[in-house]
Parts: structure tokens; C-alpha cells; sequence
């Protein structure tokens, strides 16, 4: 579809238009090509996004092929309870930044969300509880980082990715178990988890990516499995109280030696 626009605010020097009065008349168009015909250029191509709703909880969402997703919080309460459906359809997955640096303490997120995508809940400093549901299956980049309040967290037995840095500087963490779907631990997926003590690790992982673990100064016991065959390098820099817990003969047991860290066989 072709419109010639006529009421548009500029800026000097800035080939860019504003349309407010489109934002709702068009949600359910496909594309869309917008001339300027003051001017010699064609302004714009632009894909039309699903429809944005802000609903009366306080976060904004997008219905898509008939799912929904939460792209931002804008509320103020403490306490949050993310709704099972809006419209009678589903939350399937939190947003990038969607709760960024939000003052939330304890959230509860509905069974049907699968994933929490990256930098989701970055920066959320006050968070001290958070509820997974059992439908999870992928915590993106940096989903966690430096959400310095976190306590303690149950991941979901479903989960079946953690990626980079997902719980960095999560500094009040001091326990974690890894699901037994997992296959590896990304790249910083724990460092700077200062306050982590012990960590359990399946026999379904089999490569702990580099400084994972890197600078968990008080991490005192990590259980190790023979299934894992590759350590990344400095993975432990910083860990001066450790002990590897690990089968004997196992590819733990050689990296522990190799490095000089305390280990013993289960």
C-alpha cells in the first residue's frame, strides 16, 4: 500500500518522518511504503509490527500468530504476578529488556512461558525471589545479570539452555543446581557470583565453557561428573577455596591436577 504523507513532524537535516496518527490505523497491515512527495527521496520501507496493547497490569505486549509477549513493565509494584493469558492466548515468552532495571522484588512468571529472552530481567538489583515455570526451556544472554539481590533460584527440570552470562554477578547466590537437560555452561554463565558456594552439575553437561565460574570467590564445592570432557581455560581463576568433587579417572580430575586445584573422588 501506497500513501502520500502530509502531516508529519521534521527535523533539520534528518530524512525521517513521524506518524502518530498510523500507529493503530495500520496494525494489521503487512508492509507499507510512505513517499515524501516534497521531497526527492522515498522516505521509508517499513515492516508493520504486530500490535502493540498496554493492558491495565501494567505491561505492554505484542499478539502474534496467536501468542503473547511482554515486551516492557511499567509498573511500580513490588510484587508481580505476570497473568496466565490476555485475551484468552497465552504468554509465551518475556522480551529483551522487558523488566531492565525494574525495582521488582519477587516475581511469579506463568506456566507457558518458554523463554526469557536476552537481558530480560538485567539489572533488576532488588529481586530476591523469582518463580519458573515448569514450561521453560531457555534463559538468553545476560537474562540475569547483575541482579545483585538474587537469593536463591529453582531452575525449571525442562530447562534446556542457559546462555552467556545469564546469571553474572548475581552476587547473593549461593547455591545452584543445573538441570539434567543441560549440555553445557556458557561462557560467564555464574562469574562474579561471589557469594556462591556449592554447585551441582548433571551427567547430561559435557563441556563447561570459559569463566563460567570465573571469580566466585567463596565457591567452596562444584560436583563435576565424568561426563564432561572440556573445561574452558581460567575457568576457575579466582576460586582459591575449591574443591572438585568428581569420579576418579575422570577428565575433572586431569584439569584439577593440571591446575593445581584441591579436588576428590566421589
Amino acid at each position: 500500500m501506497n500513501i502520500e504523507v502530509k502531516d508529519y513532524k521534521r527535523r533539520k537535516n534528518e530524512k525521517k518522518i513521524i506518524i502518530d496518527y498510523l500507529k493503530k490505523a495500520l496494525h494489521n497491515m503487512s508492509d507499507l511504503i510512505i513517499f515524501d512527495f516534497n521531497c526527492w527521496i522515498v522516505l521509508a520501507f517499513m515492516q508493520i509490527s504486530p500490535r502493540l496493547s498496554s493492558p491495565k497490569e501494567e505491561y505492554s505486549y505484542i499478539i502474534s500468530n496467536g501468542q503473547v509477549y511482554i515486551t516492557a513493565f511499567a509498573g511500580t509494584d513490588k510484587e508481580v504476578k505476570i497473568l496466565d493469558t490476555i485475551s484468552e492466548k497465552p504468554f509465551t515468552a518475556i522480551q529483551e529488556l522487558a523488566f531492565y532495571n525494574k525495582q521488582v522484588e519477587n516475581v511469579y512468571i506463568p506456566n507457558g512461558v518458554k523463554e526469557i529472552k536476552e537481558r530480560g530481567f538485567e539489572k533488576c538489583f532488588r529481586l530476591r525471589n523469582i518463580e519458573f515455570p515448569d514450561s521453560l526451556n531457555k534463559i538468553g544472554q545476560y537474562g540475569f545479570r547483575n541482579c545483585k539481590g538474587l537469593k536463591e533460584i529453582k531452575l525449571p527440570s525442562n530447562l534446556t539452555s542457559i546462555e552467556k552470562g545469564a546469571f553474572s554477578n548475581c552476587s547473593s547466590l549461593t547455591e545452584i543446581t543445573i538441570p539434567e537437560k543441560i549440555t553445557f555452561i556458557d561462557d560467564y554463565t555464574f562469574s562474579k557470583c561471589c557469594n556462591l558456594q556449592k554447585v551441582s552439575i548433571p551427567d547430561s553437561v559435557e563441556s563447561i565453557e570459559e569463566n563460567a565460574f570465573w571469580m566466585c570467590i567463596n565457591l567452596e564445592n562444584i560436583k563435576i561428573p565424568s561426563s564432561v570432557t572440556k573445561i574452558g581455560k581460567d575457568e576457575f581463576s579466582d576460586c582459591e577455596n575449591l574443591t572438585i568433587i568428581t569420579p576418579k579417572g575422570s577428565y575433572a580430575e586431569k584439569y584439577a591436577i593440571e591446575n593445581g586445584i584441591a579436588y576428590r573422588n566421589e
